[in-house]
């Protein structure tokens, strides 16, 4: 690839340069020897071991120091010392009398050919490889570093990919080889390609959080990168063999480099950051994966009797210090590290109602809930200052207070009733609340397969009511706690719209209707159909019997033997079973019925000639629904039907002559009525 200089970027270059006199440049001292360049950076660390080091691929080919160290200085560089690699020359990073961008070396300054057999790439030139031998005390080895390019001008990043690698592995070569210098979370390569803002009209940007910027002024780069670290796993005491590399990619114009801090001891071992340890312990971790190791932990500068192990939980604030000594290469690793703990006890939350989830149809006791439709009811309890809180679920208060196995996703319930715990953190850290909430799965009621009977218009159970809620208790199994209320249709039951409370309000031909079963301590619903079964009694509605004593009509009270009738009953209704009554309602309510336990039923008529009793009448052979039919008592059933009262009237036709003819049958048939055992004749 060609690249073109207009004038324009000289120009502007030559700006760039110039302004660099002005400012407080790093220190760099080019070397051609690798050990010296190694102790530099491993300075001071007694828990590595270095050796073999060397430098197969540099700048000497074109008589160029492209490795060296690099000092502060007075500069504001984010490194105090260590070594930089470059793919041109060390010596041109801090010329203050530079005027142009950095390009030494040409393109018979070959590559590493590691780096392209390890990455599958082509088209690399100008490398510088340091290569080295380690062991170290600890589990762990850590670099430093930041990439800085003059590559990083023009549209030069969406095209050209000068990179930066850490190749680790086994010397034995029991494992294989990995690149520990990539971009945290993706893993992408280091590279001037991809870390970069947006470059207008030519490419987007590339993660660029890690980049620190243009025309920093403590190096002659255009731009580089924030610091990054790479870390390996290793295993203590063994060898490894390490290969820092560097290389331009395409040509050799605008070189790049590479700036690796100084490994001090404490490299082997990280606290983290400072903690605010709100509402619980912390706890620290200074393992290093060494069985060797011994560990001394102090609180602000006061040894802690007894901590001897890798952690520590602590309970108060103060400074904590841990100090490990390995025995290592025939003497004594040592190294240490502190951070500042501050530990914020918590509060209580303020009382948050228990979460009722209905079971689904299966019954099976457990459900999926999405915790967090507690939120709104949490925030409502808390003060508005400040204005957000982070709320997260668990399982147990330990969990909450440490902010371990937090609950995510929907959550599944392994117990018809739990404790969940609740952490609410403020967000401007001033403390952290711990609360809790009674999850209850609410059953279902299941249907019992009851069937409601209607006969003679009324509830059936033996005997006859109007009120449905009867068979509430039937309906649920009698189980305690639980309300019942029933629909004639579903949509009905799910609003809750048109209860039955009424017999009647059941027409008539329906098969079933529809219960609703409330749970008191849950509220929880089931809905169900209950089957109807309308009975038919037996015998017909236009049924009646009765009884003629055929008596003397001066004699208006007599005496009757009610089981005359049960022949005729036999005839209508084979099978009969029949119980007298004084009264309908007596007869459906089954109540206040006529019985003589030594002999028949006989009565005396209350009301002259004439007295009607009733009769609840079953065939036990067909339905246990009773007829319900009058019998009356007649003293003398003719003069009952036909007395001197009786009239029968027609209505003069249109001509208005006071004449109609009366058909005899007619007149007959309706003096008769209803009474067929009564034989008429006229006469005139």
């Amino acid at each position: 690839m060609v690249r073109w200089f207009p004038i324009l970027k000289i120009w502007l270059c030559f700006i760039a340069c110039c302004t660099h006199g002005y400012a407080q440049l790093i220190e760099v001292s080019p070397t051609s020897n690798t050990d010296l360049l190694l102790e530099s950076l491993f300075t001071g660390n007694n828990c590595i071991e270095i050796s073999n080091s060397s430098s197969a691929i540099n700048g000497s080919v074109n008589g160029i120091n492209s490795y060296g160290t690099f000092a502060l200085g007075t500069s504001d560089f984010p490194f105090e010392s260590g070594i930089v690699l470059s793919t041109g020359s060390v010596l041109d990073i801090n010329d203050v009398t530079a005027t142009e961008s950095m390009s030494a070396g040409d393109i018979s300054w070959p590559t590493a050919t590691d780096i392209e057999e390890y990455l599958g790439i082509e088209q690399t030139l100008n490398a510088t490889s340091i290569e080295f031998q380690m062991s170290s005390a600890s589990d762990q080895i850590t670099f430093n570093y930041i990439l800085a390019s003059d590559e990083y001008q023009q549209e030069y990043p969406c095209n050209f990919a000068d990179l930066f690698v850490i190749l680790v592995e086994r010397t034995d070569g029991s494992e294989p080889v990995r690149n520990i210098a990539v971009l945290p979370e993706s893993g992408n390569l280091i590279s001037t390609s991809t870390i970069h803002p947006e470059i207008e009209g030519f490419c987007g940007a590339e993660n660029e959080a890690y980049f620190e910027g243009y025309n920093n002024g403590d190096t002659n780069f255009k731009a580089r990168t924030v610091p990054l670290t790479a870390s390996a796993q290793v295993v203590p005491g063994e060898d490894y063999t390490i290969k820092l590399i560097i290389a331009d990619d395409i040509d050799e114009r605008f070189d790049s480099a590479v700036f690796i801090e100084s490994i001090g001891n404490n490299s082997s071992l990280d606290l983290g950051p400072d903690i605010e340890a709100c509402g619980t312990t912390a706890s620290l971790n200074a393992e290093i994966g060494n069985n060797l190791a011994e560990y001394t932990w102090f609180q602000d500068g006061v040894l802690i009797p007894g901590e001897i192990g890798p952690t520590l939980q602590v309970t108060a604030s103060g400074e904590y210090t841990v100090s490990v000594s390995i025995p290592f290469q025939g003497a004594n690793c040592e190294f240490s590290d502190s951070i500042q703990v501050e530990v914020i006890p918590f509060v209580p939350a303020p009382e948050i109602s228990g979460l009722i989830v209905c079971d689904d149809s299966s019954n099976d006791g457990t459900e999926s809930i999405d915790l967090s439709i507690k939120n709104d009811e949490i925030l409502s309890l808390l003060p508005e200052t400040p204005a957000s809180y982070a709320i997260s679920y668990f399982t147990s208060e330990e969990d909450a207070l440490s902010n371990e196995n937090e609950i995510t996703g929907m959550y599944q319930n392994t117990e018809p009733s739990e404790t969940i715990y609740v952490r609410i953190e403020s967000s401007d850290g001033s403390c952290l609340q711990v609360g809790n909430f009674e999850l209850t799965i609410g059953n279902q009621i299941q249907p019992s397969g009851f069937t409601i009977q209607i006969c003679n218009g009324l509830f059936r159970e033996g005997f006859y009511f109007e009120e449905i809620s009867f068979f509430d208790p039937w309906v649920i199994e009698f189980q305690n706690g639980v309300d019942v209320q029933f629909y004639l249709s579903e949509e009905n039951a799910l609003v809750g719209e048109n209860e039955i409370l009424l017999s009647s309000d059941i027409p008539e031909g329906t098969d079933f209707i529809f219960a609703k079963a409330i749970v008191n301590t849950t509220l929880c619903e089931s809905l169900f159909p209950v089957d109807i079964d309308f009975v038919e009694p037996p015998g017909s509605d236009d049924d009646f019997y009765v009884i003629d004593l055929c008596k003397n009509p001066d004699i208006p009270f007599q005496s009757f033997t009610l089981e005359n009738i049960l022949d005729e009953v036999e005839q209508t209704i084979p099978g009969a079973t029949v119980v007298f009554f004084p009264s309908e309602e007596d007869a459906l309510a089954e109540q206040n019925q006529y019985f003589n336990p030594f002999g028949p039923i006989i009565i005396n008529n209350q009301i002259p000639h004439l007295q009607v009793v009733y009769m609840s009448i079953i065939n036990t052979n067909q339905s246990t629904c009773p007829r319900v039919s009058p019998l009356e008592l007649h003293t003398n059933l003719a003069f009952n039907v036909v007395d001197s009262s009786t009239e029968i009237n027609r209505c003069d036709d249109a001509s208005g002559d006071g004449q109609e003819q009366f058909l005899v049958a007619d007149v007959i048939s309706e003096i008769k009525g209803k009474y067929s055992q009564v034989n008429i004749e006229l006469y005139e």
